[in-house]
């Protein structure tokens, strides 16, 4: 699977500076903190929605324009973007859901504020001049590759249905609002998980609005068992908890599903230190996972976690055995697809100018 990189968020064109003058309202919510989301000059949504742990719901919620995400515990932007593959095969966008989020300020313009207002998921919105970043590894947001072996390029088009008003609200009558004056919902012909229409406000899009909300990049999907902990260290990362560098010939063993499992590593002596990462293995795909160190814990909601792909992760030193105490993969699906009694070896020096070492399991 492949974690979406760089997202590149479409801001919605400042409004005169006469109506960013205009008067914005407040909220607040028993938690102290509201949602601001229909523009003055930064462009967007501002509403005085309540903050979500408060229970209390606001005006976006109430059009389910954003949902409430049990994996994340907090809302949602689902219409924010898709992504997509141009290639060989087909991938499956499995992104469930977005933040709204000023994560770096790059246009240093008077509408661009310095102050970043908008840095977290209970308060959300992208301001005039930043972008909105979404970092690897963030969990449910990925392309499904299984189907793909091959290159290709990845692609992202950001508000694909326009529901980010890239342009100016206006009123049932088409013309723009006037400072103060609520926003005009109307449907969208959308569906929300909970079954009920979507509806955005009414707005004029700008001429090519849509011009640069799509951006490819090619990859190269590599073959099963390869991912990103397989790929050369290119950022000066080091120590047994980093992400890349491990060989791309692990090996596997079996071992009673849900069992508690002990297995014993080593190296030579004279050998350099060696780190040992066990992951799932996919009787599916008849591959093992080159699951991340992060992969201990996979949410499936705040404090829940479904079952890690990666087992344990540990060092060996030279003429210095370790016994490791983990949990054999239990079986997925019922036990049909994925029976689960089987788990995966993957190697690396601790210091990855350090030479690799054969490391023995007993």
């Amino acid at each position: 699977m492949l974690d979406a990189h760089l997202r590149r968020a479409k801001v919605q064109i400042a409004r005169s500076k006469e109506e960013r003058k205009g008067k914005r309202g407040e909220g607040s919510s028993s938690r102290g903190r509201a949602v601001d989301k229909r523009g003055d000059g930064d462009g967007r949504l501002r509403q005085q929605t309540r903050n979500f742990l408060s229970g209390k719901t606001g005006e976006l919620d109430l059009h389910n324009l954003f949902e409430l995400s049990p994996c994340h515990g907090h809302y949602h932007f689902k219409y924010y973007g898709d992504l997509g593959w141009n290639g060989g095969g087909t991938g499956v966008n499995s992104k469930l859901g977005f933040c709204l989020q000023s994560t770096a300020r790059v246009a240093n313009r008077e509408a661009s504020p310095l102050h970043n207002r908008f840095a977290g998921c209970d308060f959300q919105g992208v301001a005039a001049g930043w972008v909105d970043q979404y970092k690897a590894g963030l969990p449910n947001q990925w392309l499904d590759t299984t189907n793909i072996t091959s290159t290709g390029k990845r692609t992202f088009h950001s508000n694909p249905d326009g529901l980010l008003c890239e342009g100016t609200f206006v009123d049932e009558a088409g013309d723009p609002l006037l400072p103060g004056a609520p926003l005009v919902w109307k449907p969208t012909g959308l569906i929300a998980d909970d079954g009920h229409p979507v509806e955005a406000p009414l707005c004029r899009l700008k001429v090519g609005w849509d011009e640069n909300n799509t951006h490819e990049i090619q990859e190269k999907i590599e073959k099963q068992g390869l991912g990103l902990i397989t790929s050369s260290c290119t950022r000066g990362q080091i120590g047994p908890l980093r992400n890349c560098g491990f060989g791309t010939s692990p090996t596997t063993a079996s071992c009673a599903p849900g069992a508690s499992t002990r297995a014993t590593f080593s190296v030579p002596a004279g050998a350099t230190p060696q780190v040992v990462r066990l992951t799932e293995f996919s009787q599916a795909l008849n591959s093992p996972i080159p699951a991340r160190y992060e992969d201990s814990w996979v949410p499936l909601q705040p404090g829940v976690s479904d079952q890690p792909a990666m087992l344990a992760n540990v060092v060996v030193q030279p003429s210095s055995p370790v016994q490791v105490t983990f949990t054999c993969p239990s079986p997925r699906t019922g036990g049909v697809a994925e029976p689960g009694g089987r788990y995966s070896v993957y190697t690396a020096p601790v210091f990855p100018d350090d030479p690799a070492a054969t490391v023995t399991r007993s």
